[in-house]
């Protein structure tokens, strides 16, 4: 079975780190039949030393693909995993915090009208409209020029190298990619958590798991059920 590497994220509880993977994510990989392979560093510290960067490197030898999950902060384990995808062509689908990280981490805070629409609705499940780049690949997945999305955020990309293929009406960049890889999208919602009930989000998955496994494995892992609001359990 194919490894579908998430890059965790840290918690405290009690005073002891943890480190996580967010279950809808991990949810969504077993339903398209793929086992999900949880990347973590040794520490968080924002320099890497070689042993550092060794040890996340046989970490990700061992992916198919990648998803860089949502979160609150970005360390160096983050930059460093960032780079090695983009260097190695590995297919990568950067959510939230994760699509921020690979637009290089050039953040800022969202005035207060900005964040009644993308953090204030947070529990909504459309915040509000996003529009696609037509000839970008993203638009060439969902085939919308328009899409409803969700929105949990309060920081917002200020710049990137990579191309912008979406934007919410109020101008902050919701979705990047590179064309020139195989699979290199990040997007600023949350397609794990729409999945069940918004068709764009499964086109996205559907697509990211396609270049991983091939069309046919895909079609047939995907436990989407069309016309229903739930995966199959």
């Amino acid at each position: 079975m194919k490894k579908i590497g998430v890059l965790a994220r840290p918690e405290k509880h009690d005073e002891r780190l943890y480190w996580c993977i967010n279950g809808e994510i991990k949810q969504v990989i077993m339903e398209y039949g793929y086992l999900p392979y949880l990347i973590y560093p040794i520490h968080l510290n924002d320099e890497l030393n070689e042993e550092d960067c060794n040890i996340l490197k046989e970490q990700l030898k061992e992916c198919s693909g990648v998803i860089l999950q949502g979160g609150s902060e970005i360390y160096g384990y983050d930059r460093y995993v960032c780079s090695y995808l983009y260097e190695h062509d590995i297919p990568t689908l950067g959510i939230c915090l994760g699509m921020q990280t690979m637009a290089g981490g050039k953040l800022d805070r969202m005035d207060d009208e900005k964040i009644k629409n993308h953090y204030d609705q947070k529990d909504a499940k459309h915040a509000h409209e996003n529009w696609i780049q037509p000839g970008t690949k993203l638009f060439e997945i969902v085939e919308e020029v328009k899409i409803p999305v969700n929105s949990r955020h309060h920081d917002y990309v200020l710049d990137t190298d990579l191309f912008v293929s979406s934007y919410s009406k109020d101008g902050i960049i919701e979705a990047i990619e590179d064309v020139h890889k195989k699979f290199y999208i990040g997007v600023q919602w949350h397609p794990e958590s729409m999945i069940a009930y918004d068709k764009v989000s499964k086109k996205l998955f559907d697509a990211f798991f396609q270049v991983i496994g091939g069309q046919n494995e895909t079609k047939t892992n995907s436990a989407y059920c069309e016309g229903e609001d739930t995966f199959r359990k």
